[in-house]
């Protein structure tokens, strides 16, 4: 008896270890892809002269991001840069631009060999932009700043793996992004001239969805206790 159990004890130490393993790592990524500011466009003719042409509420996005993975667990960090053609009526201009910054919090919910996905939720920050360029060369810069949720699916693959290491990758990976931006209406507006000339300010809140293409790398491993 005493024999059965230290065979039992015996074979159970040696595959706790199998069990026991954590899986580690950490990925960084470039991205580029399209996003849509909803009322970004109707928002920004409030501060343009009467008759300007209308305005779309497509972005260009390009950005960053990182994050460290433990086990199904992603922390991370995002950052997003978005601009949109500028508008040209008689002789002035109007540029827009946005941007975010977010943690990125995540648990991947299915896993294969070469590939992840997960959900991911942050908070962060975010910031639209108005740019007037007048025929006196007078440029007046609008800035709307505001707190933001970042709420998105995400899939990983791995492309290449450089490590020769067989419980290991290091090498190329590529990301879809898909998502949506939330954050609360504000007319809080900061301004390079005198707003309260206005009657009235926008309220105006960066809600919008966005799709994108991330490429970059990342080195994943199994940790043992």
């Amino acid at each position: 008896m005493k024999q059965i159990l230290y065979t039992l004890f015996s074979i159970f130490l040696g595959l706790t270890p199998a069990f026991a393993q954590t899986t580690v790592g950490g990925a960084g990524f470039f991205r580029t892809g399209y996003m849509n500011l909803r009322d970004a466009g109707a928002t920004a003719r409030h501060f343009a002269p009467n008759g300007s042409p209308a305005m779309g509420d497509g972005f260009a996005l390009a950005g960053a991001e990182g994050y460290y993975r433990h086990n199904r667990v992603i922390v991370g960090l995002g950052i997003m840069a978005m601009q949109t053609r500028t508008t040209r009526f008689a002789d002035q201009a109007i540029e827009r631009t946005a941007s975010t910054g977010t943690v990125k919090l995540g648990y991947i919910i299915h896993e294969g060999k070469r590939w992840f996905v997960y959900p991911a939720i942050g908070p962060g920050l975010s910031t639209l932009s108005l740019t007037r360029h007048e025929p006196n060369r007078t440029v007046t810069i609008r800035h709307l700043f505001s707190y933001a949720t970042d709420v998105s699916l995400n899939a990983d693959l791995k492309l290449t793996n450089w490590s020769c290491e067989r419980e290991h990758y290091s090498g190329l990976m590529l990301g879809l992004r898909a998502g949506y931006l939330v954050s609360p209406g504000s007319a809080q507006w900061k301004s390079s001239s005198d707003l309260g000339q206005m009657a009235s300010l926008p309220t105006y809140a960066t809600n919008g969805f966005y799709v994108a293409v991330s490429v970059g790398g990342g080195r994943f491993g199994l940790r043992k206790p």
